[in-house]
């Protein structure tokens, strides 16, 4: 490729990286063409990541976790209480620094989307919650007359729009870094190129395509337990989830001792967004009846 054709294409990069009314998606396809140009597989797999989401096999980059209260949903009895928040107490102290990360994998234009949306909060929920619940039970005191409905996080809208600008803000970066290479003696438009691109494949383990092993999975009925406070008073609730079994052999004295908990493996992902109140009130229903049957 001509050096004037990669200077031309970077140039497209960071004016419409600059521009906030083009989407991102427009500037990252024409990533995967300047990539493939350079043969730069990096750029092209960090691009359709950006994409289509990240997958569970990707390991995240760091700006694509926000933090959050990590928030519960549950019925006392016949009574309904929402959004109370789980402290530290009711986690392992292993889990507590992570408590509050949340991952977003989801493809950046739905990130964009959920930047643009009239509240302040949007709540998402991890696959995972049953684990969580889990976990939690193992925490908590008397779970009687008491199910949970939901675990999730009210995740301010802006953080959406921070991973989105810090997209942007690579992307400019990137072309800086070639504005600088390429005018040292010596250095090849498309060396300065490569040396650029790493600015958005290296940092934070960008394209690690290893799963991490998994050690547990989630099996048995709907029933783990939290704790919340709740006007002053513990309150005990059941969420959905089911009880943590170990998947891993057992019975060796080699160095398998304690597998991998959910937040140390690669599935440790949010699974969905709360888009309003009425699907939490159709799961809570649906949660507190299975609770009265079993």
């Amino acid at each position: 490729m001509a050096h004037v054709d990669i200077t031309e294409q970077f140039e497209r990069i960071q004016q419409q990286a600059l521009d906030s009314s083009i989407p991102l998606a427009d500037t990252l396809r024409l990533c995967i063409a300047v990539g493939g140009r350079l043969n730069a597989p990096g750029l092209i797999k960090w691009a359709n990541a950006e994409l289509d989401g990240y997958g569970v096999e990707n390991e995240l980059p760091e700006y694509r976790t926000v933090h959050a209260p990590m928030m519960v949903s549950y019925f006392l009895g016949p009574n309904r209480v929402q959004g109370q928040v789980v402290t530290a107490d009711l986690v392992d102290p292993e889990f507590r620094p992570k408590m509050h990360d949340v991952p977003l994998r989801e493809a950046l234009a739905s990130l964009e989307e959920m930047a643009k949306r009239e509240q302040e909060t949007i709540s998402m929920v991890s696959e995972h919650s049953g684990d969580m619940g889990a976990m939690i039970k193992r925490n908590t005191a008397d779970p009687t007359f008491l199910t949970i409905t939901s675990v999730y996080w009210d995740v301010p809208r802006i953080a959406f729009g921070s991973v989105v600008d810090k997209v942007r803000t690579k992307l400019v970066t990137m072309v800086a870094e070639f504005d600088v290479a390429v005018r040292q003696p010596g250095v090849s438009t498309v060396a300065a190129a490569r040396d650029a691109i790493s600015v958005v494949v290296e940092p934070g383990g960008v394209m690690n395509m290893n799963s991490a092993p998994v050690g547990s999975i989630v099996t048995g009925g709907d029933k783990s337990v939290i704790t919340s406070n709740n006007a002053g008073r513990d309150v005990v609730a059941t969420t959905a989830g089911g009880d943590i079994k170990d998947s891993s052999t057992s019975g060796t004295s080699r160095a398998q001792q304690t597998p991998p908990r959910f937040w140390e493996t690669a599935w440790w992902t949010v699974g969905k967004v709360i888009v309003g109140s009425v699907g939490l009130v159709v799961a809570g229903l649906a949660a507190y009846f299975t609770y009265l049957a079993i």
